[in-house]
């Protein structure tokens, strides 16, 4: 930049010119010989030096084009390799590409690589609450306060899992029990790669509740072992199989069949397999899996809730994407067949779910979903815990679109639920329901109103509902509504909600909502229900 600033110079360029001039014409210069020859060395040296420079700039210019290619090549793998970095930072095979697309980049650093697999190696690390997603017949599911860690290094597989579990089946209308404690421990080797082809062992050992009995306090030790191994038959297609075996360590408060008892590993009611099929087809945008499981009567783990009885499971299912992305569908059969041998009733269920969804969304038009999906509701008689299923159907619609300066959303719902009450406890069987719900919103409150219609053999329901919410600029928000309940068209209850939203220092976000509303009860009469909630969240950088 300088340079150029001196070769184009008007002073510079007018002596250059000048100095050009002089030599084109020293044969008519006057003067003395040797003031002649001052000029004409003076003025020889200056053009020398002036040329000398405008081929340094021409040089320069083009060193500096050459480094300027460079550097936009330099910006554009810079920017590769960000997006590689980003794609493939909480992804199991993530290292190897990055290290890759490092290698392909020319960029070579064997400590960072040592660091890379290193890093990925641990796969979790979790302290206080942790969710830990082990395998289906040992622990998973459920949620855990204490310590999870898994690695992963080379085809090594290790992981340690200890802490108090948060789970409870409480009874709050009959029997108001307090909490039990129950904890965890388990602790998993094996080899290959857990996305990949592995074979796993895992055992673990802990203290869980298990309805089998009328005393308070159910609380079992149990103990468990399982293998499981992985094959990739290709990229996108996996087979998983499974086999447990678990013990329930007798004590006063658990009653346990023990003529089906025997040696650990012949406890043939103390075991559980599994197989499960993965498949992806890219071309054609399709999903199928499929699952069976078996548990036997007495077999226990730390998966959620298990059912005393002997359970035979299966389900397939199928996702496929159509016209260009714009709808989704998915079909799914599934079955639970649960037989418990030890109650004079010998109750078994063995219903086949049926599950059909579609969804269509195209940008600017309403997004519709469809389906026909299972529903179950577990009850517990005798201190034997039974499941009721039934089907329902469901439609939604929302529309998301401009009212001039504002902008309106649509909500249109649809639901029925194939039941009856013999076979259910749920206020809302064999009932049709119908929501609808209209919001505008403005650049500094929204209003919205709703109104909700549900029938069944016994009552009819309508729901009226309006509120407003105002943003207070920087503070937050504030909201509220009223609802009106109409039953049977002989009872009318007027109901109300208040929320706030405040956010500090951009960090701290305080929120609290509170609601009484009615719900329908015997007796063609609405019950009040009452709730209020306060939260605080934190956000950090």
């Amino acid at each position: 930049t300088n340079m150029n600033s001196y070769l184009n110079n008007p002073e510079v360029i007018k002596n250059y010119l000048q100095s050009k001039e002089t030599i084109i014409n020293k044969n008519e210069l006057s003067g003395s010989k040797q003031y002649k020859d001052s000029t004409i060395k003076k003025d020889s040296t200056f053009i020398a030096y002036y040329e000398k420079k405008q081929k340094e700039i021409k040089s320069t210019e083009k060193l500096y084009d050459s480094l300027r290619n460079k550097y936009h090549e330099a910006i554009k793998k810079i920017q590769y390799l960000r997006q590689i970095f980003a794609g493939n930072i909480n992804s199991p095979e993530g290292s190897q590409q990055i290290i890759n697309s490092l290698n392909e980049a020319g960029v070579h650093d064997r400590h960072f690589e040592k660091s890379v697999r290193a890093l990925y190696a641990v796969r979790t690390l979790s302290i206080r609450k942790t969710l830990p997603a082990y395998t289906d017949l040992t622990v998973k599911n459920i949620e855990v306060n204490g310590i999870n860690a898994e690695v992963n290094k080379n085809n090594l597989y290790t992981a340690v899992l200890a802490g108090i579990v948060n789970f409870d089946a409480r009874d709050f209308v009959l029997n108001n029990q307090p909490v039990s404690r129950q904890y965890v421990t388990a602790g998993r080797i094996g080899w290959g790669k857990k996305e990949g082809n592995h074979i796993i062992l895992t055992g673990y050992r802990g203290q869980k509740e298990i309805f089998s009995n009328q005393v308070q306090d159910n609380r079992a030790l149990i103990y468990g072992l399982s293998i499981q191994s992985q094959f990739l038959l290709s990229k996108n297609i996996r087979l998983t199989g499974e086999i447990a075996q678990s013990r329930v360590v007798q004590s006063p408060g658990v009653l346990i069949d023990s003529s089906l008892k025997g040696p650990f590993l012949k406890d043939n009611s103390s075991k559980a397999w599994s197989l499960r099929f993965n498949s992806y087809f890219p071309l054609s945008r399709t999903r199928v899996e499929g699952m069976y499981e078996h548990q036997g009567i007495n077999f226990q783990s730390f998966n959620a809730y298990k059912i005393n009885a002997n359970t035979d499971a299966w389900n397939v299912k199928a996702d496929q994407f159509l016209f260009s992305g714009m709808m989704h569908v998915t079909a799914a059969l599934n079955n639970n067949d649960y037989t418990n041998p030890y109650v004079q009733q010998n109750y078994s269920s063995n219903t086949v779910f049926t599950t059909l969804t579609a969804t269509f969304q195209k940008r600017h038009w309403p997004s519709v979903s469809v389906g026909y999906i299972p529903s179950s509701q577990y009850s517990i008689i005798n201190n034997e815990v039974y499941e009721s299923r039934y089907q329902a159907f469901n439609v939604n619609m929302n529309h998301t679109y401009r009212l001039g300066l504002a902008q309106g959303v649509t909500t249109v719902m649809y639901n029925r639920f194939f039941n009856s009450s013999k076979d259910s406890g749920f206020v809302y069987y064999n009932a049709n329901n119908i929501y609808v719900n209209q919001n505008i919103i403005f650049a500094k409150f929204s209003a919205l109103v709703g109104i909700s219609y549900t029938q069944n053999p016994q009552y009819l329901l309508e729901v009226m509902e309006a509120g407003l919410s105002k943003t207070l600029k920087k503070a937050g928000t504030i909201r509220a509504g009223v609802k009106l309940d109409h039953l049977n068209t002989l009872e009318n209850k007027l109901g109300y909600y208040v929320s706030a939203t405040t956010f500090v220092s951009g960090k701290w976000v305080f929120n609290i909502y509170g609601e009484r509303s009615y719900l329908p009860g015997l007796g063609d009469v609405l019950i009040k229900n009452e709730f209020i909630n306060i939260g605080f969240t934190r956000y950090f950088n």
